[in-house]
């Protein structure tokens, strides 16, 4: 795979406060994918990798001290109790296996014309199962280019939620209600469709 994943999306790109990043690499999927007629009838190999940008300062401050770091964790990962402290740290980070579970799902049960287009469902997907401000998606198709003599054709691409929500707003929960209506709207180049949730006849919620 292309080796620009490792420092992709470095610099001032990143959101304000998400330092860090969860990153899930090189994960090889069987998938439809192409605009050349023999592509649309067969699978070809791709390789994914998603990076979600998250703040982990404030989790590891509570768990890993700066004085007798060794003798700590050696304390506290043959404790009794240890279950306790390692469900504690995981609170803080994101699931590595729910990005694998995403990007997979998203190329296997679907089909594109581009990787372009794939990378920017998986983004959505992950943005929307995890809430994370800023995600980046690298796919490489290997298949592309090889009589050229080359690796792979690859894309690489970064969304913040507002890519998805309009600014300020959270993914919400669809709830029953008595009432509710659609709207399309214009956001920028897109065009998103919304539920309003209405209770008698104030609204009351927005599902995209």
């Amino acid at each position: 795979m292309c080796s620009s994943f490792v420092s992709m999306g470095g610099g001032s790109s990143s959101p304000e406060h998400t330092p860090d990043r969860v990153m899930m690499k090189e994960q090889s999927v069987q998938c439809v994918i192409g605009c050349n007629p023999d592509e649309r009838v067969r699978k070809q190999e791709l390789l994914l990798s998603v990076a979600v940008w998250v703040d982990l300062r404030e989790s590891l401050r509570k768990h890993v001290k700066n004085c007798d770091l060794l003798d700590i964790q050696k304390t506290r990962m043959d404790a009794p109790d240890w279950e306790v402290h390692a469900a504690a740290e995981l609170a803080g980070t994101h699931n590595y296996s729910t990005l694998a579970k995403i990007a997979r799902k998203t190329a296997e049960e679907g089909k594109y014309f581009t990787i372009e287009a794939l990378a920017e469902a998986i983004a959505r997907e992950v943005v929307l199962a995890c809430n994370v401000p800023r995600v980046t998606v690298l796919i490489d198709k290997p298949e592309a280019l090889r009589k050229k003599g080359a690796r792979a054709a690859a894309v690489e691409i970064s969304r913040n939620r507002e890519d998805f929500f309009f600014q300020g707003q959270k993914p919400l929960k669809s709830i029953p209600l008595p009432d509710a209506s659609s709207l399309l709207v214009k956001q920028g180049p897109y065009t998103r469709s919304l539920l309003i949730l209405y209770s008698g006849h104030r609204p009351v919620g927005v599902v995209v």
